[in-house]
């Protein structure tokens, strides 16, 4: 009987049918399908019946185009619970941007032979996933292509893939979170190395990833040392190396990508080779030579008094001190920037932004330890996704005249405070900024807030899609009649090349070079 079962079950199956599986006891149900295509761009017309989607396998043959790909990245992502992807036998090139982007469901994707590109963020935030999508013939894989993929514990990159974007291999904790068992180049690879555990482009001289030894936790010696030839570190390459103590960077380092140290959550100690004429450390905290810019703060880094950030700095660097354990930190007049992700998820309690502070990037302050109030200056015109999410016992938050947009999840609080009357939010904003469905999405008992606006104004904000939920007080003075930047000599910000590339110091030819007054010049460099 049984092999009937399952002989009826294949011949279902090449039909293109539907079968259910049911685990002993009944607590599983599997549904599978294999569906040929005659067509491209025809897929979707296979799932006419909504039940159709609820699939758990899947196997798809016959010619695909990039809208049928993209449906089917749709099976991945919630509500849907497409776990297994077999594409072995279909036909088509290349998998698009985005394609499978929070495939959270997925647990195997399997590609034709003929794919010869991965596009950007194609597998981003595929959690679940257990294997590497890729093929012997790939010859081209995209920025954050398989960034956050975190079940995966062996990948081995073909000899026949010539480009790899930035940040494709970020934050891979490997399953258990104890690293990938193998991380390799295929032998004959021109162009990348995997050196002591770090990912290598020979042509540019950048470090890609590094993969935290599966033996690593369990040493003493837990120091990463970037060898000497290094050029950068690009966007996320050192995210996953979650056990380094102690990072020992080259005088060859000329550039630093987008969030290089975000996850080093043990790091205690940052050195820079003497002779390196981009970087510099102060009191163990990394900043460029011209000390415009704080990079990285070492994670378990301490101070019995609040750190001062050097008074030249403009810039606070993407995750320049996310996880960081110190508790207050002086932000010095003059400082334009809060980068992405600045304090994220640190001890951080106390701090004031300044007054010369335009920008404020996404989920900068997110899950801090504020317990008393912040004040965002005049000049800031948005405030993006989770600027200041789960931070749950703030008590006051005033949102200056300028305000013009918030993201979603901008704010976080506890429920109690609202209930109690405990929060006290004050938007000095004449007209009502511009919000998305999901800005309040996060603040807890949000009915129970209320709301302080300039006089005059609470007509607005009730009419207002979002803030009209809210109750709406109007006492605040409206006290601003100009903002003006502060007067300081104009200094040099950021440097890049031609192509957009950023540059700590100059190259030879022509370099964009963007002041602190807001000019942009071109400069030859001789």
């Amino acid at each position: 009987m049984r092999t009937v079962f399952i002989l009826l079950s294949l011949f279902m199956a090449l039909m293109g049918g539907t079968i259910t599986v049911s685990a002993q006891g009944g607590q599983y149900q599997e549904k599978a399908r294999t569906i040929t295509v005659t067509e491209a761009g025809t897929l979707e017309s296979y799932f006419s019946d909504p039940s159709d989607k609820d699939v758990n396998r899947l196997t798809v043959e016959g010619p695909l185009n990039d809208k049928d790909l993209r449906f089917l990245g749709t099976l991945g992502r919630y509500p849907y619970q497409l776990h297994y992807l077999d594409l072995s036998k279909s036909s088509f090139k290349s998998v698009p941007k985005s394609c499978f982007h929070s495939g959270t469901a997925l647990f195997e994707v399997n590609l034709p032979d003929e794919v010869t590109e991965i596009g950007d963020s194609a597998f981003y935030w595929c959690n679940a996933i257990g294997n590497l999508p890729v093929t012997k013939n790939t010859v081209k894989i995209g920025k954050y292509a398989y960034c956050k993929a975190g079940q995966i514990d062996e990948l081995v990159i073909p000899k026949s893939v010539t480009e790899i974007g930035e940040g494709a291999f970020c934050t891979w904790y490997g399953k258990n979170h104890v690293g990938m068992r193998k991380f390799s180049v295929e032998e004959g690879n021109p162009v990348f190395s995997f050196d002591d555990g770090l990912l290598i482009n020979k042509n540019t001289q950048t470090v890609l990833a590094c993969n935290p030894d599966i033996d690593y936790q369990d040493t003493d010696d837990k120091v990463l040392t970037i060898p000497e030839g290094i050029q950068r570190l690009g966007d996320c390459a050192l995210q996953s190396a979650y056990f380094v103590k102690k990072l020992e960077l080259p005088a060859s380092l000329k550039e630093l990508g987008y969030e290089v140290f975000d996850g080093m959550f043990q790091n205690e100690e940052i050195t820079v080779a003497a002779d390196n004429p981009a970087f510099e450390t102060i009191d163990g905290v990394l900043y460029n030579k011209e000390r415009t810019i704080v990079y990285r703060a070492p994670t378990t880094k301490v101070n019995p008094k609040p750190y001062k950030i050097e008074p030249t700095v403009t810039e606070i660097a993407a995750a320049a001190f996310a996880q960081s354990k110190l508790k207050a930190v002086e932000l010095p007049e003059g400082l334009e920037v809060i980068g992405d992700h600045a304090f994220d998820n640190s001890s951080l309690e106390k701090a004031s932004i300044p007054k010369s502070v335009r920008k404020i990037g996404i989920r900068a302050f997110m899950a801090t330890g504020f317990e008393e109030s912040l004040t965002v200056p005049e000049g800031v015109t948005e405030l993006p996704e989770g600027a200041f999410a789960y931070i749950y016992f703030l008590k006051e938050l005033t949102l200056p005249s300028t305000l013009q947009k918030l993201g979603d999840d901008v704010f976080c609080m506890d429920g109690q405070l609202a209930e109690d009357g405990s929060f006290k939010l004050n938007c000095y904003a004449l007209a009502p900024p511009a919000i998305t469905k999901a800005t309040f999405n996060n603040l807890d008992g949000f009915s129970d807030v209320t709301i302080h606006v300039v006089k005059g104004c609470r007509k607005d904000y009730k009419k207002a899609t979002g803030w009209k939920d809210f109750t709406i007080v109007e006492d605040l003075e409206n006290v601003v009649t100009a903002i003006v930047n502060p007067t300081q000599a104009v200094h040099e910000v950021a440097r890049y090349t031609i192509d957009g590339a950023r540059i700590s110091t100059p190259v030879q030819g022509i370099n964009i070079v963007k002041y602190s007054d807001g000019t942009t010049r071109k400069v030859i460099v001789r």
